[in-house]
């Protein structure tokens, strides 16, 4: 592999990861803002926000790490570090 392509399959992993977690962060974001806010009904709705907050945190701890796992993986099985 050359460098600009393993330059570029680390962009591109970095960027997944990136997005994951800001998905993450975004659904935590959202999860409060429908449990606190005027979103869904007036004086919030918690049974709507509550699992948005906590698949949201759970999206952004552990997508990352699943990633790694599966990134570390197929570099064993290509020969790469």
């Amino acid at each position: 592999m050359t460098p600009e392509e393993e330059h570029a399959l680390w962009r591109k992993r970095f960027m997944v990861f990136a997005i994951f977690r800001l998905l993450g962060v975004g659904m935590v974001f959202a999860g409060i803002a429908i449990a606190l806010g005027d979103l869904v009904r007036p004086g919030g709705s918690l049974p709507f926000g509550l699992p948005l907050v906590l698949v949201g945190a759970l999206d952004a701890l552990f997508v990352p790490r699943i990633l790694k796992a599966a990134y570390r993986r197929q570099d064993e099985e290509a020969g790469r570090r």
